[in-house]
């Protein structure tokens, strides 16, 4: 968990950190835990709720087929979260990248996906791809187009044994680029943080550890850039549709100043 550490806070009290995402606390909440297979599914029935509410959704009679199927399952071997928290990171700009706006910056806001399964059969592997249609099902109901991107091995961090890169498209630039991230880190992460799955047992050759996910669901920055570039309109903003409630029934915005013109000219002698 080393590689987490972004900064320090020191003061009076207890030191306190940054945190990159909120992946980071919610593994702690179980640190030194012994999970055994009666004590899941440990299921937070927030984690839905949160994203229904993200996706607009009042209660369950508007709740797609999908997530009431989610809502149903009681058997899997699993513990799932939703972490919504401020993040921090160092790479603001990425060394003259994007240096510009709200894309990459150094605090945001994060909605993150967290599960803890099994590591026997193909218990996370199935969470795994559940995860990210937990995120795809977002962006589709903003009608944003994306695509699934596989990450290749060699570039996969130390942590993730499977990474899904949910990559929205960005009229302006003519590309897609990231939005979501959804690793499947199996025991790398439960190891260091003692994290054990099953019986309490003597034998540490014999002790299992569980599997550790993350996703994210939405970032809301970038979130926010992809809507209004996909979404814009010569005089101004479409809202699109699942937000207009959150809007005050607006469906469009208009652009309170006409855009600014690039102006072509000579470049000006030295």
């Amino acid at each position: 968990m080393l590689t987490f550490l972004i900064d320090k806070v020191t003061g009076e009290g207890e030191d306190k950190y940054l945190i990159a995402t909120a992946e980071q606390p919610l593994c702690a909440y179980h640190l030194d835990d012994w999970i055994h297979p009666s004590q899941l599914p440990l299921r937070l029935e927030h984690f839905l709720l949160t994203i229904v509410a993200l996706l607009g959704a009042k209660g369950p009679s508007q709740i797609t087929k999908e997530w009431q199927l989610l809502l149903s399952i009681n058997t899997a071997q699993y513990a799932r979260y939703a972490g919504y928290s401020s993040c921090f990171r160092k790479e603001a700009g990425s060394h003259g990248r994007d240096t510009l706006g709200i894309f990459r910056v150094h605090q945001f806001e994060k909605v993150e996906q967290f599960c803890l399964t099994s590591p026997n059969g193909n218990d996370s592997w199935e969470m795994h791809e559940e995860m990210l249609k937990n995120s795809e099902e977002f962006y589709k109901m903003l009608k944003i187009p994306y695509q699934v991107v596989a990450i290749v091995s060699g570039a996969l961090n130390d942590a993730a044994a499977k990474k899904y890169d949910l990559e929205g498209w960005f009229p302006s630039s003519s590309t897609y680029r990231e939005l979501v991230s959804c690793s499947n880190c199996t025991d790398y992460q439960s190891r260091r943080l003692e994290i054990r799955y099953g019986q309490k047992k003597n034998n540490e050759q014999a002790k299992q550890y569980v599997h550790l996910l993350n996703s994210t669901l939405t970032a809301t920055e970038r979130t926010m850039c992809c809507i209004l570039e996909n979404y814009q309109k010569e005089d101004g903003v479409e809202v699109p549709e699942v937000l207009r409630e959150y809007m005050g029934g607006e469906t469009f915005l208009p652009f309170l100043q006409a855009p600014t013109k690039e102006v072509k000219g000579k470049k000006s002698k030295a």
